[in-house]
């Protein structure tokens, strides 16, 4: 599984650094910030609550044809959840998140609403739970697909948007299957 995910990601991040280097024009770039809450989902997973954290970072739109896009995005993303337990312990997730989303843009005005689907793929930087390091029993690498709506008014962005996690992040050598689950608000400023 973990293979076909990664040929898909590869194949899809060539497709879209291919063709919008020969063929998309650059619509736009800006930088986003946002409000993450974050849990984790799986058969394995411990009861947990949302935990909240910030997502930061830049983008690039390209425009495959007047109303498809492709936004690839370089973001800073806290991840993890609050366990479901007495002293309510955190677990602590930083991502370096790469975001392909595809933008499908609705209507001609001044605000132009958009859904968006795309995979992303989310490199660890670091784990900890309660102030103990976790890296070594958390994969390095998340697997996901992101969805959401969003808009752009005259040089602002917005969206609200799902990150759902493919593959497991335990690496503990259990073999349990727990995901990343983020809704994110994002907000962002093109230049």
């Amino acid at each position: 599984m973990r293979r076909i995910l990664t040929v898909v990601l590869a194949v899809t991040l060539l497709f879209t650094f291919t063709y919008t280097a020969n063929a998309g024009e650059m619509l736009a770039k800006g930088a986003k910030l946002g409000l993450n809450m974050a849990s984790l989902g799986g058969d394995d997973a411990p009861d947990n609550k949302m935990k909240m954290g910030i997502a930061l970072g830049g983008f690039i739109e390209y425009g495959i044809t007047d109303m498809i896009i492709v936004a690839p995005e370089l973001l800073f993303s806290m991840k993890g959840c609050t366990y479901d337990a007495p002293s309510d312990p955190v677990l602590g997730l930083n991502y370096i998140d790469i975001v392909i989303p595809f933008k499908y843009y609705i209507g001609e005005s001044d605000f132009k609403p958009n859904v968006f689907l795309g995979p992303s793929i989310g490199l660890l930087m670091s784990a900890d739970s309660d102030g103990t390091d976790v890296k070594d029993s958390t994969k390095g690498t998340d697997f996901g697909l992101v969805f959401g709506a969003g808009g752009i008014y005259n040089q602002f962005t917005f969206d609200l948007r799902y990150a759902m996690g493919l593959t497991s992040i335990d690496d503990s050598g259990f073999d349990l299957k727990m995901t990343n689950t983020v809704i994110s608000i994002m907000v962002g400023y093109m230049f």
